[in-house]
């Protein structure tokens, strides 16, 4: 049943992913990181190619990854700084680029994760919340994305969870969701946390039966 509703969900949901990087080998392994089908991945391998990709599949993008050093005049920050109304971005950044890290979470990434020998499975995590986020915000800037970002941090399982740990009331909560490309408190909650688990392929730890039933409700309340 597990399977059946991921596979239902692939072929609901496909989710663009954007990786920049100078680097072959190092796109190919972030390729092979991303395996559920419902990633459809595009590379880019200078600042020029991926802001013609952006440009021409603005629509398309749920995250970017966005290597700091692309090995030339240009790097990740310029191509941040170009497009500063998508912020569902992360950034990959070397010891040398501490500096540059800085600068990209002043600029509007929303992650940026050092380059270490545990880096694909904090980057594949970090990944897929980012793109979860992304489709219930409905790949949009948003001045609540503060209270949203609160989902990614723990699983918030009530609406009164949520509004507690955002310092909102419910009826603020309620006007709050009702913004976005995903309405109502409880729809955001089931859609962000299916979407998560249905990137994952239903393998990710913690409460799985909480976000197997997330995943259901997603299938069954599409809302974009």
């Amino acid at each position: 049943m597990k399977d059946d509703l991921i596979l239902q969900g692939i072929s609901r949901f496909p989710v663009g992913l954007l990786v920049v990087d100078d680097d072959p080998p190092v796109v190919r392994s972030l390729r092979s990181v991303f395996s559920c089908p419902a990633f459809e991945i595009t590379s880019a391998e200078s600042y020029e190619s991926a802001c013609e990709q952006i440009t021409s599949n603005s629509d398309n993008w749920h995250c970017w990854i966005v290597d700091i050093d692309l090995g030339s005049s240009r790097n990740g920050i310029d191509i941040i700084s170009r497009f500063l109304n998508f912020p569902f971005i992360v950034v990959l950044s070397g010891l040398q680029s501490m500096q540059l890290a800085s600068e990209a979470i002043q600029k509007g990434a929303m992650h940026v994760l050092d380059k270490s020998p545990d880096l694909l499975d904090r980057l594949h995590d970090t990944v897929c919340k980012t793109c979860a986020l992304s489709h219930v915000l409905g790949r949009k800037q948003s001045k609540y994305l503060p209270t949203y970002r609160l989902l990614e941090k723990s699983v918030i399982k009530s609406p009164e969870e949520w509004a507690e740990q955002a310092c909102v009331s419910i009826r603020q909560l309620h006007r709050i969701c009702d913004l976005h490309a995903v309405s109502g408190i409880r729809a955001t909650l089931s859609a962000f946390y299916g979407m998560y688990y249905l990137l994952c392929e239903g393998t990710v730890e913690g409460d799985t039966e909480y976000f197997h039933s997330c995943l259901k409700d997603l299938l069954g309340n599409d809302s974009e």
